[in-house]
């Protein structure tokens, strides 16, 4: 069995037990990825304040059609949707010309600059 298991500051990854005590902790055929928030938001320009003080990682979403999401990227020129993340807030785009839903997820991990 592999295991792999990175603790937050101040804990010992050889011998803590406490799952919540780990940035990553990949054992016994499951992964830990900690969640910081998640929300539907629906609108042309919306922004979400996540006050990490750090550029997170994200997943965000748009709808395309009723129940349908696609991903969204970055700025892309010909996409409907576009995301950014800066140290306090996460922004999305909608482009349609009609207010659509947006889903997004933000976690803790952090992402270089």
């Amino acid at each position: 069995m592999k295991t792999i298991r990175v603790s937050l500051p101040t804990y010992n990854a050889l011998t803590d037990t406490n799952p919540d005590h780990y940035a990553l902790y990949a054992d016994e055929d499951w992964i830990l990825i900690k969640e910081k928030a998640r929300g539907t938001v629906n609108g042309q320009d919306e922004n979400v304040t996540h006050s990490l003080n750090y550029y997170p990682h994200f997943y965000t979403y748009g709808e395309i059609s009723p129940g349908r999401f696609q991903i969204m990227t970055g700025y892309n020129l010909f996409g409907d949707f576009r995301s950014f993340a800066d140290s306090t807030k996460l922004y999305l785009g909608n482009t349609t010309g009609g207010d659509k839903d947006m889903r997004y997820f933000i976690f803790y991990d952090n992402i270089p600059e």
